[in-house]
């Protein structure tokens, strides 16, 4: 499906920048095996070494986790000097959307998708051809594959409606290992639940967090994600983490 979805053939040029034993390296590692392409294998990620052997080796296709993507972006010189003619598709998180835009001015194939270990790529889209979709993570891309939205009920919620997004693909895996209760309660009749929360529209799925990454805080819902956003902008962050803490006194805070 991988290969069908970004047309992949035996004359492509494919760098590898994930480690192996991470389910994103390992699924990459196999997809120019299979295709008979040209690959390169990085052992260790760096924006600058990443752009010699793009140059280097001619690669002409690519795949990085956003937080990379990131790093490359914030690097001015170095983004100018990045292009892949057949494109860069962006995995395990959501681009905001200033990064995606600086790609729709570039005018290079970027490719938003959403998948998970458990149940492989599950939507994608070229930013390019539907930058009406800009804050969508894509549309399903394969008759096989089903995405529903499940409320806390465990009832199905129509287009537009905020819910628990749930999955059924024929890369689908069948149980976690020795875990039979865990793997129990992460079904819905045949459809994984991924613990990622967010909606449909349009056939596209816009992805709003880790359910279980919500914070209580008196009562209202608490998303670690809009926070770490806000902090990410200050000149000095780098990288941060937004999780909760017990307060004898405030119940459930913000740290």
């Amino acid at each position: 499906l991988f290969k069908k979805l970004y047309k992949i053939n035996n004359y492509d040029r494919f760098i590898i920048s994930s480690p192996l034993d991470h389910s994103l390296g390992m699924r990459m590692f196999f997809v120019p095996l299979l295709s008979g392409c040209t690959f390169v294998l990085m052992r260790k990620f760096s924006p600058e070494i990443y752009i010699q052997m793009i140059k280097k080796y001619k690669i002409n296709f690519s795949i990085l986790v956003a937080n990379q993507i990131i790093e490359i972006v914030k690097n001015k010189n170095l983004f100018k000097k990045f292009y892949l003619k057949k494109g860069l598709v962006s995995a395990s998180a959501a681009l905001n959307d200033k990064i995606k835009k600086k790609f729709l001015m570039k005018k290079m194939n970027l490719f938003e998708m959403y998948g998970a270990a458990e149940i492989g790529t599950v939507t994608s889209f070229n930013i390019n051809r539907e930058k009406q979709y800009l804050k969508s993570v894509g549309k399903i891309y394969d008759k096989k594959i089903q995405i529903k939205i499940l409320s806390k009920n465990n009832k199905l919620l129509p287009p537009g409606e905020i819910g628990e997004i749930i999955c059924k693909t024929p890369l689908m895996f069948e149980k976690y290992y020795k875990k039979n209760i865990l793997t129990k309660k992460s079904f819905y009749k045949n459809y994984f639940k991924t613990g990622d929360y967010g909606y449909i529209k349009k056939n596209h799925l816009y992805f709003l967090g880790r359910l279980k990454n919500i914070i209580k805080v008196s009562g209202l819902s608490v998303f670690p994600e809009d926070i770490e956003k806000t902090i990410k902008k200050l000149k000095y962050i780098k990288n941060c983490v937004v999780k909760s803490e017990y307060d004898k006194t405030l119940g459930e805070k913000v740290v």
